[in-house]
């Protein structure tokens, strides 16, 4: 597997906080966010400064603004003025739509991607669940019959996207997909929940991800039924689906994929990480040490061992001896090495 395969190679995640005003219980990075304004981590402008010369050396000219919850963070439009003024684009302000009506209204000025992240309506209060879809009122596609993109400088043009994580075998999903009918959005981003570094999340493992295939496949048919287009945002493994799954979604939804490509990850702390799951164990990298380029192929290196190593599951599978297939999250590839060092060490 190509190491241009490993990364996305024009865009980067800025974690710009680590504050955020929900606790997923599924959360990638529960193990990071705080709720607590005190102790929560700030990107400062001096550091956006400092980032956008490593993105310009680094040729990459697109970021996606992540937390936390990025319309948390306290000079969040001055962040969107200043990436904007440098000829960056914002691919999207990934957030979970609780967030000041009013300030949403300001950043749409200056950038008019979203993707929202939707819990069931029953984790939320009537006054959460009344400004989620406030939110998602402004944040709605309103230009229905012009041209995708024929104006980017009008302020009626708007693109949004709204994610489910699932993390239950039988997980309820009507409610996004009525959501997204409700707000004219025509792409749902859907994915398994995945491990945090230190795995106190709620995630899939192997099992519980093929117990899950079923609720996942009709979640995957409904959208398609309803006019939506689901997005898959992180690998799957092939194994799971049959032939007849894996047909349907090659002709309806593009396919999935099978190894992950993470956007490089830029840390309040200027540090590089490779993706969520995989944090605290692949080793990070300072932006003034090494470009995008340089940082790509050495964490690429790092993330080898995990990629070659081969799951119970994985053994004499045509994708992953084809790599075509990493055999589902690196993380949990980490364990099992480890568990094998463990074996060979208690044996000699």
């Amino acid at each position: 597997m190509s190491e241009q395969q490993n990364v996305h190679r024009d865009c980067v995640n800025l974690f710009v906080t680590n504050l955020c005003n929900m606790s997923c219980p599924y959360c990638c990075v529960k193990d990071w966010i705080t709720q607590d304004k005190e102790k929560a981590q700030y990107m400062t402008l001096a550091d956006l400064d400092r980032v956008i010369e490593w993105l310009k050396v680094s040729r990459i000219n697109s970021v996606q603004l992540i937390g936390g919850e990025p319309m948390l963070h306290p000079e969040i439009t001055k962040f969107v003025e200043k990436i904007m003024e440098n000829r960056i684009q914002i691919r999207c302000i990934l957030t979970n739509g609780l967030g000041d009506t009013e300030l949403y209204k300001k950043v749409i000025k200056m950038t008019r991607t979203w993707l929202v992240n939707v819990n069931h309506p029953s984790t939320y209060t009537k006054k959460e669940w009344e400004l989620l879809n406030r939110n998602l009122e402004l944040l709605k596609w309103k230009s229905e019959d012009r041209p995708i993109g024929h104006n980017r400088d009008d302020q009626n043009w708007l693109s949004l996207q709204l994610s489910i994580t699932f993390y239950k075998e039988n997980q309820e999903y009507d409610y996004i997909i009525n959501l997204a009918k409700k707000y004219d959005c025509p792409f749902i981003r859907y994915a398994p929940s995945h491990p945090s570094s230190d795995k106190t999340n709620l995630y899939f493992d192997f099992e519980g991800l093929t117990k899950f295939k079923n609720t996942l496949m009709n979640f995957l048919k409904s959208c398609i039924r309803e006019g939506i287009k689901p997005q898959l945002e992180c690998p799957l493994p092939p194994c799971i689906f049959t032939p007849s799954d894996m047909s349907f979604l090659l002709r309806f939804t593009g396919g999935v994929r099978f190894s992950c490509a993470p956007h490089l990850d830029v840390n309040p702390d200027l540090t590089v990480g490779y993706c969520a799951s995989m944090r605290e164990i692949i080793s990070n990298h300072k932006i003034k040490d090494a470009n995008a380029q340089d940082i790509f192929r050495m964490q690429s290196i790092g993330m080898r061992m995990y990629k070659e190593c081969t799951l119970p599951h994985c053994n004499g599978c045509y994708h992953f001896l084809n790599n075509v297939c990493q055999g589902f999250c690196l993380r949990y590839k980490v364990d099992f090495l480890k568990s094998k060092r463990t074996q060979k060490l208690n044996s000699i």
